[in-house]
């Protein structure tokens, strides 16, 4: 395992990166304003959106800054993945997609050195520079799974371990973002992590059936090159705001006193 959260090296150069996301209709709002805040922050690097309908394709397909994969595309390619579709939820379907969508865009973009995959509900309030500049000395990027206020604790107040099945059983790592370079760490996490969500997907409290981030709990003891974020911005959400002291300074939103 080769796990760090120091920041890289001067002068060492952040890999190209591609984006990616699923989206269907009903979640078309929330993409929009996650392209848009993209957008802002950084205009040059590009979303691949795997699209779960012909609405979605057809409405995203003129939009600049997004490549739209419609679903009978990667499908085609990645059979084992189509095969599952039959026995899953459109919600566990979309979980399954995750690591199928970062495969399908190294594959397709022979220039891309990385891949991240982004929930569609994102939101990007600084560059994500910084952050994806850590893959400059890894091959994989989590993000921990933050914890919840103190109301939703059990045992009369004691925050349940992460990633066990004591309390929180959503695993140590929040695959809303996760990134992987294609290098031979990277890209054997990426194909690991995509066998696994074709095996199991579903939410549950049996023993690996915890929705595709559960898996994610193995990869730092199963690869090397493996990196946790520790910004406190990233990863950042309505229920677990608390954890970080926001604010704000010349229109920037701060966590803890960095970009959020």
């Amino acid at each position: 395992m080769n796990q760090t959260s120091s920041p890289p090296s001067p002068g060492v150069r952040p890999p190209e990166l591609e984006l990616c996301t699923i989206c269907d209709r009903p979640y078309l709002p929330r993409l929009l304003a996650m392209a848009m805040s993209l957008r802002r922050v950084c205009p040059s690097l590009r979303l691949h959106v795997v699209c779960l309908d012909d609405a979605t394709t057809g409405y995203l397909r003129e939009r600049a800054g997004i490549v739209t994969i419609p679903l009978a595309e990667l499908e085609r390619v990645d059979s084992a993945v189509a095969a599952t579709r039959s026995s899953r939820s459109r919600k566990t379907y979309a979980w399954t997609l995750k690591p199928a969508c970062c495969v399908h865009v190294l594959r397709t973009r022979s220039d891309a050195e990385a891949v991240a995959f982004v929930d569609a509900d994102l939101l990007f309030f600084s560059s994500p520079d910084p952050i994806f500049a850590e893959l400059a000395r890894a091959s994989v990027l989590l993000v921990p799974e933050r914890p919840e206020p103190p109301s939703a604790w059990t045992d009369a107040g004691v925050r349940p371990e992460l990633g066990t099945t004591r309390g929180a059983t959503k695993g140590f790592y929040n695959s809303g973002l996760v990134a992987f370079r294609r290098d031979v760490d990277g890209l054997a996490a990426l194909h690991w992590w995509r066998q696994r969500c074709v095996e199991s997907c579903e939410p549950g409290s049996v023993a690996g059936q915890h929705g595709d981030q559960w898996h994610l709990n193995e990869v730092p003891a199963l690869f090397a090159g493996v990196r946790v974020i520790e910004h406190p911005g990233v990863g950042l959400a309505p229920w677990n705001a608390h954890a970080a002291k926001l604010g704000l300074r010349r229109g920037q939103l701060l966590a803890d006193g960095h970009p959020g």
